[in-house]
């Protein structure tokens, strides 16, 4: 019987015996995709094209899918323009024309980001989560604004109207 070292997680485990490699395949501590040697191997190799792999069926019935090592490849501008966006419409709401496409904009963008991550089976970034949810509460207080101040509002002079213009900051 042969020993074999797993790598998991850039940490190397063995020598153990093929019963242990088993075991840990059943309790879906490993999978067909870690990395595994033997003596005779010419370097490591993943478990599935190992004779090790040979004579198991797979991995046991209801063995969740291995989840991604590394976020998906992308970049995170969307989320982080999202999340910008969102904050700023949040803040400044009192002008609220010019929030009302900031929080629009935010909110696709950090949508668009979201639907991304879950197509590539990605945790959805925090930005884009933070963007998605300061344009909302953005785009509530604009159309508020606008409701209350009954659409009267020049775009260039947003404070003369700002129902906070009587605090002095």
């Amino acid at each position: 019987m042969a020993n074999w070292y797993c790598s998991v997680n850039s940490r190397q485990y063995g020598p153990v015996g093929e019963e242990q490699v088993k075991a840990w395949l059943r309790e879906a501590r490993i999978g067909p995709n870690t990395q595994v040697w033997t003596e005779g191997m010419a370097g490591w190799q993943a478990l599935s094209v190992t004779p090790l792999w040979q004579g198991i069926a797979g991995p046991p019935t209801g063995m969740p899918p291995t989840p991604p090592v590394s976020p998906a490849p992308g970049g995170r501008g969307k989320a982080i323009a999202g999340m910008v966006l969102g904050i700023w419409s949040l803040v400044f709401f009192c002008a609220w024309p010019l929030t009302l496409v900031t929080a629009i904009i935010g909110l696709v963008l950090s949508a668009g980001e979201m639907q991304r991550a879950r197509h590539a089976n990605a945790k959805a970034s925090g930005m884009a989560t933070a963007g998605l949810v300061c344009s909302i509460i953005a785009l509530a207080l604009g159309l508020a604004t606008a409701v209350l101040l009954g659409g009267r509002h020049h775009f260039f002079h947003f404070t003369t109207s700002c129902p906070l213009q009587h605090y002095r900051w």
